[in-house]
């Protein structure tokens, strides 16, 4: 269940929430995040039990570098699971490239969301909650910053649940 959105919520353009406590999903516009969005985001994730809490997050776009070594710093050692699926094949190789230098983060494309899933350890039984979260994230953003995408990849997401 998604929590009352505020003002300054409204204007995000990487909106997250946390399904069942332990997984984060995300929908980020195709331009880096705002630095006060993604110091919000570091936060919840201090409060979280990391080796227990994956990310799915739907997108068009990537961090920066500032961004990658605060995550890196956050997460540290522990498993946690990040799946990005995006349709830019950048974005693809961008996350290959880190992901051999630190474990834990892979990019699929959105034919192979699947994949991503089941790599995030999201089960069967919270997929259609991970669905209806990202289409209601999805909502939240401007329609140009919405990945084209994800609608459509939503609706067929919430048909199989």
């Amino acid at each position: 269940m998604l929590r009352e959105v505020s003002a300054l919520e409204e204007t995000r353009r990487s909106p997250f929430a946390i399904v069942e406590g332990r997984i984060i999903v995300n929908v980020q516009a195709p331009t880096i995040c705002p630095m006060w969005e993604w110091e919000d985001y570091l936060r919840t994730l201090e409060g979280l039990d990391l080796n227990r809490t994956t990310y799915i997050c739907f997108t068009d776009g990537v961090i920066d570098a500032k961004q990658r070594q605060s995550l890196s710093r956050t997460v540290g050692s522990k498993d946690y699971r990040r799946a990005i699926v995006t349709s830019t094949s950048t974005t693809v190789a961008i996350v290959t490239a880190v992901s051999w230098l630190s474990d834990g983060a892979r990019a699929f494309l959105p034919s192979k969301v699947d994949a991503a899933l089941k790599y995030a350890r999201v089960d069967e039984s919270l997929r259609s909650q991970v669905w209806s979260t990202a289409g209601s994230l999805c909502d939240r953003l401007q329609p140009q910053d919405r990945p084209a995408w994800l609608p459509e990849l939503v609706e067929q997401g919430l048909s199989k649940s």
